[in-house]
């Protein structure tokens, strides 16, 4: 931890925090101004207890301002453009109850790996609130995780019912062309129904493409014929 959060770690050195002693000692919510913070710093400082040498706060810097980078349609560029942070704008972003963060950390199984899985898809699932329609070969690029990590992390997530998910067909049929795939639906579990221990769990079946092209059980309405 103290690699992670110590003055001058991996937070305040890829800028998600600083460390200061200039710390909070109030906050209000007004109607014209929004959310402003009284900060020890705008005090005398015969009011202020003495803080400890020793001592200094993690401010979350994306909180108060963020950068975000948008694309510009009419020069195909990307920009950068200075914005509020997440204290004064919550859209697009998510929260993750701390236990599941507890009970990741807790599991060798799951892990940091399977921990940031989990958010990516409880971040999607906070978007499209009827389940996240994603393909390993998406969710591969979309995570930066090795398409056989992914998946081997996925099976953990499920088998622990951290996540829950939806065939959208009923096969996996071998050489089909990817448009002619339906991706599978996934959801993010709360907290409270996690498993102590992993259960077994549905799995697609697989089927050749000579054998799935024969079958018998195949129906067809007229709304599907192209002509």
């Amino acid at each position: 931890m103290n690699y992670i959060t110590k003055k001058g770690g991996l937070l305040d050195e890829v800028g998600y925090t600083e460390s200061t002693k200039n710390i909070p000692l109030g906050f209000e919510l007004k109607e014209i101004e929004g959310l402003t913070f009284t900060m020890a710093f705008d005090m005398p400082k015969e009011m202020l207890q003495p803080i400890p040498k020793m001592f200094f706060l993690k401010k979350p810097l994306k909180a108060f301002d963020r950068t975000i980078l948008k694309h510009k349609v009419e020069t195909n560029q990307i920009e950068e453009v200075e914005t509020q942070g997440t204290f004064y704008d919550v859209s697009n972003t998510h929260s993750v109850d701390f236990n599941v963060f507890m009970y990741c950390m807790a599991n060798a199984k799951i892990g940091t790996t399977g921990f940031y899985l989990y958010s990516w898809l409880k971040h999607k699932h906070d978007i499209f609130r009827n389940g996240y329609d994603v393909s390993y070969e998406k969710l591969s690029v979309e995570t930066g995780l090795p398409r056989s990590t992914m998946i081997q992390y996925l099976n953990v997530l499920k088998g622990y019912n951290l996540i829950s998910f939806k065939f959208n067909q009923e096969y996996y049929v071998i050489n089909m062309e990817d448009g002619d795939r339906m991706a599978t639906t996934y959801y993010a579990n709360s907290y409270s129904n996690f498993y102590e221990e992993p259960k077994s769990f549905k799995k697609m079946m697989v089927m050749t493409k000579d054998s799935y092209s024969k079958r018998n059980d195949v129906v067809v309405t007229m709304e599907q014929l192209p002509f």
